[in-house]
């Protein structure tokens, strides 16, 4: 039987937030310690998400909860994130290549670090909320 261990943590909806959302995911694979090759490419697709969500998922200024819970099992690390921002479904989105890339346009790349930096991308809509799933598959 796989042990599944999981940690959760709630920001705002505000970009100063995001430092709060690294030291978590950064503590919670330290304490597991998580070999480097899978930290940084956990917390880049957990910063591009966010951000994303933060910037261009809410059209009010209002105070809006982020829920985040990093799981990790003998296999894989996941992460969840949970939120009420506008409908996106991420997994539906464009793909991109390297030929997209003309070295002049600033963002749209988000999305596709993510596809390149996870096994399992997942988007659900559950009860007005948005529920985006990642998996890496890792060795320990």
């Amino acid at each position: 039987m796989t042990t599944v261990k999981t940690k959760r943590i709630t920001i705002n909806n505000r970009i100063d937030e995001l430092p709060k959302a690294v030291s978590f995911l950064e503590e919670a694979l330290d304490e597991w310690s998580m070999p480097q090759k899978y930290v940084f490419p956990l917390i880049l697709v957990a910063e591009e998400l966010l951000v994303n969500i933060i910037s261009y998922g809410y059209d009010d200024d209002l105070i809006h909860e982020i829920d985040i819970e990093l799981s990790i099992s003998s296999l894989w690390l996941e992460l969840r994130v949970k939120d009420d921002a506008n409908y996106f479904d991420p997994t539906k989105a464009e793909k991109k290549s390297g030929d997209d890339f003309d070295g002049k346009t600033i963002g749209g790349w988000g999305i596709h670090l993510i596809r390149n930096n996870v096994d399992f991308f997942e988007y659900k809509k559950i009860e007005e909320k948005n529920i985006t799933i990642m998996k890496k598959s890792i060795e320990l």
